[in-house]
C-alpha cells in the first residue's frame, strides 16, 4: 500500500477542450462521482492557496471555463480523472490557507444548451435521429460532430433494426439530451458523457471491454460486498483508470469473475496521511 504515499494530483483551468497550465505543487482535495446515466457527472475539487489572480480570474470569469483533473503515482504520468464545466467557485480563508472550492459538471453546459428542432419522415431510422442528436450535444462539448454522428449511429444501428421506429414520422423540439434519451429508452439503450466524451450504449454492456485486473496486488482493498440493490461494491486505491462502462475482473476471496463499472466515486488528498480511494458500483458482465 506504499503507493498511498507517493500519490500525485495535478489541476488545471481553461476552456472547454482546451487545457491551461497544470497546478502540481498545491494541495489539492476533491470528490468526483460519475455513472453510466445521462446526468452530468459531478466533481467538487479544493485547491490550497491559488493566486489572488486565478482566484479571481475564475470567480470573476464571465467566459465558459472547464476544470480538469489528474491523479497518478510515482513518476509516471497521472491519468485523467474529471473534467467538467465549472458551475460554481468558492473561496474562503481557514487560519492562514486559501480554500478555492471549484464545483463542476461533465458536460453541464452541453446538455443545458444543446436543442434539436426537425421533423422526420416515416421512413427515418431511428438510428438517424440519435446520429442527428448525438452531433448537437457533440459540438457544444467541442467534439468532432460529424465523426460522433456516425459513432452513436453506427452503435445504434448495431443494436436496433433499421426498419423505421417511427412509422408516422417524428417531430422532436427541444434539449438534445432529453429527446435523444426517448428515442434511446423506447429502444433498450442509452448515453452517458464522460471526461467530455458523449458515449451511446447497450446498459450492461461494457463500454471499455479490456478488463482491468482489480486483486489485492493492484489495489484492491478488504473484500467487496454486496449493496441493497445486487451491485457488487469494490473499494480501491484511486485510479483513474475506473470509469462507468469499464470492464474489470475481479480477484478476490469472495468474490471473483468480470463486471461492469457502473458508478465510481473518487475521493483523495494529495497530501499523504489523508484518504485516496475509489469505490465502485459494479454488475456482473454480460
Amino acid at each position: 500500500m506504499s503507493r498511498q504515499f507517493d500519490r500525485q494530483v495535478h489541476v488545471a483551468f481553461g476552456k472547454p477542450g482546451l487545457q491551461g497550465s497544470r497546478y502540481k505543487d498545491l494541495r489539492i482535495t476533491f470528490e468526483v462521482t460519475k455513472d453510466d446515466s445521462p446526468t452530468p457527472n459531478s466533481g467538487k475539487i479544493t485547491v490550497y492557496n491559488l493566486s489572488r489572480d486565478t482566484v479571481n480570474s475564475l470567480s470573476g470569469s464571465s467566459d465558459d471555463l472547464a476544470v480538469m483533473l489528474w491523479s497518478g503515482y510515482g513518476d509516471s504520468e497521472p491519468g485523467l480523472l474529471f473534467a467538467g464545466d465549472i458551475t460554481k467557485v468558492t473561496t474562503t480563508l481557514e487560519d492562514v490557507d486559501r480554500q478555492t472550492v471549484i464545483e463542476s459538471g461533465d458536460g453541464q453546459q452541453a446538455v443545458s444548451t444543446a436543442r434539436v428542432s426537425k421533423s422526420y419522415g416515416p421512413q427515418t431510422s431511428a438510428s438517424d435521429m440519435v446520429g442527428d442528436m448525438a452531433g448537437k450535444l457533440a459540438d457544444k462539448l467541442g467534439m468532432d460532430k460529424d465523426k460522433a454522428r456516425k459513432k452513436a449511429s453506427d452503435i445504434t444501428k448495431k443494436y436496433m433494426p433499421d426498419t423505421p421506429s417511427y412509422p408516422r414520422g417524428l417531430t422532436v423540439d427541444g434539449p438534445a439530451a432529453q429527446e435523444m434519451s426517448k428515442v434511446l429508452r423506447a429502444n433498450k439503450m442509452d448515453w452517458t458523457i464522460q471526461d467530455g466524451e458523449l458515449i451511446v450504449y447497450k446498459p450492461g454492456e461494457a463500454i471499455q471491454t479490456d478488463a482491468f485486473v482489480l486483486s489485492p496486488e493492484t489495489g484492491l482493498i478488504g473484500s467487496p460486498s454486496l449493496t441493497d440493490k445486487g451491485r457488487l461494491e469494490v473499494k480501491a486505491l484511486c485510479n483513474s483508470e475506473f470509469r462507468p462502462g469499464r470492464l474489470v475482473s475481479v480477484e478476490s476471496d469472495h468474490f471473483t469473475g468480470f463486471y461492469v463499472i457502473r458508478r465510481v466515486k473518487h475521493s483523495g488528498d494529495s497530501g499523504w496521511s489523508k484518504d485516496f480511494y475509489s469505490v465502485l458500483e459494479c454488475t456482473e458482465a454480460d
